[in-house]
């Protein structure tokens, strides 16, 4: 996509594999709350927001440029990759590849 807003939801669906790229806008991602899979979301200026469920192990790699990102406190931190604690043998999991160019990068659980 070019330019816009993009909401994903993917509540009750089972995927393997997300992937969506916009130029400029924002998107919202709300992640599926079981299973395993991959997302993929790259914005090249705007916001980024993905939404997980509570019981959902994720990981996430960024690519923020100069973007601001806002990560749940929970997650363990590297320099460009965030996890949640156990991720490797949970049942339920989310593996994020998120590239921000300008803007904001925020990754929260749901309320």
């Amino acid at each position: 996509m070019g330019v816009g807003d993009t909401e994903i939801d993917l509540t009750g669906l089972t995927v393997e594999y997300v992937t969506t790229e916009m130029r400029q806008g924002s998107i919202r991602v709300v992640v599926q709350a079981t299973g395993q899979f991959d997302l993929s979301v790259s914005q090249g200026l705007g916001v980024v927001e993905i939404v997980i469920p509570k019981g959902m192990a994720v990981r996430i790699e960024t690519d923020t440029g100069l973007a601001a990102r806002e990560m749940p406190d929970e997650l363990v931190k590297g320099e460009d990759l965030y996890t949640s604690p156990g991720f490797s043998g949970a049942t339920n999991r989310v593996e994020i590849d998120a590239s921000v160019g300008l803007g904001l990068l925020t990754v929260r659980y749901q309320d």
